[in-house]
């Protein structure tokens, strides 16, 4: 990736809860988090899913570029540590991919980057607790209302391992659907801690 890239870095103001950008520090909460409720507990990503992070994300999914995911990884282990300490989550937990679109891959990109946080910030990976057990395809296309009716029911957590607080990690967070899908599961698996941190996230209402 080149370093030279100019990166938009979220600062505040940023919504309280889901770390979206806002248009003033007296705005507590961005559109979208206004809108309704979210399964998860507290969110935080590092840079605004455009140009050319934009382009780097698609490489990474697509072109094999996972080298990219080590700079991205310790980028975003100091943008998070604030968070991170504030949080205290015990474990990392990957967002999964469907099985057999993650065979054709050949990986999950945020497995390997929460993989990389977990070497930095000194704490486990679980990658067993949670699974994908529909394939809801490609989310782009798909409204606010499409993706959650699409993702409905799509993860399954189980575990023999008590968590109370926990850190979902992915590699973009747009409407919070996958997000959301995925701390429901959990809250299932009687898991009511969960944060979330990615690389990028979208600009309120709008779809990617």
């Amino acid at each position: 990736m080149d370093c030279g890239v100019q990166l938009k870095v979220v600062r505040q103001p940023y919504c309280y809860q889901c770390g979206k950008p806002v248009d003033s520090p007296e705005q507590e909460y961005c559109p979208d988090c206004l809108k309704g409720h979210h399964s998860y507990t507290q969110g935080c990503a590092m840079l605004l899913y455009e140009g050319k992070v934009k382009e780097a994300i698609h490489k990474i999914k697509y072109n094999n570029k996972r080298e990219y995911l080590e700079t991205f990884a310790e980028l975003l282990a100091r943008y998070g540590e604030n968070k991170i300490a504030l949080w205290q989550p015990e474990v990392l937990i990957p967002i999964p991919m469907y099985p057999k679109k993650q065979k054709v891959r050949g990986y999950n990109q945020a497995e390997i980057l929460a993989k990389l946080l977990g070497e930095y910030w000194k704490l486990p990976v679980d990658t067993d607790i949670l699974r994908k057990r529909k394939d809801t395809g490609a989310q782009k296309e798909l409204d606010r209302t499409e993706r959650r009716r699409n993702l409905q029911e799509a993860f399954v957590a189980e575990s023999d391992r008590q968590y109370e607080r926990v850190l979902l990690v992915d590699d973009v967070y747009t409407t919070g659907s996958t997000v959301d899908a995925a701390a429901s599961a959990l809250r299932a698996c009687g898991i009511y801690e969960i944060f979330f941190t990615a690389i990028c996230i979208g600009h309120g209402d709008m779809v990617y």
